[in-house]
């Protein structure tokens, strides 16, 4: 059961020494949640760090990160998620810790922390992450509110996507008035495009399949497309939303291989349509309108699965 945000508070007030712990693959709220909690517990004088999955880095996020000397050497009391809905997707070496707080807004959220503060009805960690430091006093200062701006934007497609509430406007707006260079932000996030990702785009919309009279966009990115166009791995994030612009698709399927036998699936649906459900039957899971989940085999294999999966779970 998820706690209030005062409980949250009192409990961050009262400890100290803690790892804030992000999700692989990082993105912008993960990482704008985490290190908006980071700079707040620093205001407050505590101590804390935030843990990646291994030596993971995007350099477009490089304006979160804090300057040297910022991250105190300590030894840990208190481990806290951000955006993480499963153990699965956290640095191996951290997934037995006994978590503190669990912070995140995944309906599927499988974390087994103490301290849960899990509200699926918001559109971004850094929503909750918001309301707690509001909670907490803190002011509000040019690091915190780029990180919050950071993890909202991000997380709504730059506010086009149907988790967007009101609130998350009214947010964004006071981020934006106590001077977020939302701007900046949002060129970098969504606009800004190396000539290899305009290269991988051109190749996933040359490979897209299409199926159930055009209900259903799916698209396969081997390692050889993504090595043929020299694409980064910050290249390849947000592919999915591709697939997903097409006309008349109402569940569009992303399969990126991340070994030779194995592709990481990204679901992005609507209309009725439920990601998180489609991506449960394969052990995933997300938000309704989009999800994610693992599926071993190869490309034949792998699409007889989804197709099969798409046909008994939507009836198409």
């Amino acid at each position: 059961m998820s706690v209030g945000v005062e409980r949250v508070v009192k409990f961050l007030r009262d400890n100290d020494n803690y790892c804030i712990l992000c999700h692989k693959n990082l993105d912008g709220d993960t990482l704008g949640g985490a290190y908006a909690l980071f700079y707040a517990l620093l205001e407050i004088g505590k101590k804390s760090k935030v843990q990646v999955m291994g030596k993971e880095h995007m350099e477009k996020f490089d304006f979160l990160y804090p300057k040297s000397g910022c991250e105190l050497s300590f030894d840990v009391e208190n481990f806290i998620t951000v955006d993480v809905a499963d153990l699965m997707l956290l640095d191996e070496n951290f997934r037995d810790k006994a978590f503190s707080l669990c912070i995140d807004h995944h309906d599927s959220n499988k974390i087994p922390a103490r301290l849960k503060f899990v509200d699926h009805e918001r559109a971004a960690a850094c929503e909750l992450i918001y309301l707690i430091l509001k909670e907490l006093g803190v002011n509000l200062n040019k690091n915190i509110l780029n990180c919050l701006y950071t993890g909202i934007c991000t997380d709504t497609g730059c506010f086009k996507f149907s988790n967007v509430t009101p609130l998350t406007h009214k947010i964004a707006a006071e981020l934006i008035e106590k001077g977020a260079d939302f701007s900046s932000i949002n060129f970098y996030m969504f606009d800004n495009k190396t000539r290899a990702r305009l290269q991988l785009e051109k190749e996933i919309i040359s490979n897209l399949e299409y199926y159930f009279n055009g209900r259903c966009a799916l698209v396969f990115v081997t390692q050889q497309i993504i090595n043929n166009v020299n694409a980064t791995k910050e290249d390849c994030a947000d592919i999915a939303y591709i697939p997903a612009c097409v006309h008349g698709v109402c569940v569009a399927i992303t399969a990126k291989q991340e070994q030779e036998y194995c592709y990481k699936i990204s679901v992005r649906a609507r209309n009725g349509y439920s990601a998180n459900i489609f991506c449960r039957r394969f052990g995933g899971g997300g938000h309704e309108a989009a999800a994610g989940c693992m599926v071993n085999g190869n490309i034949g294999l792998v699409r007889e699965k989804l197709i099969c999966a798409l046909k008994e779970e939507f009836l198409f």
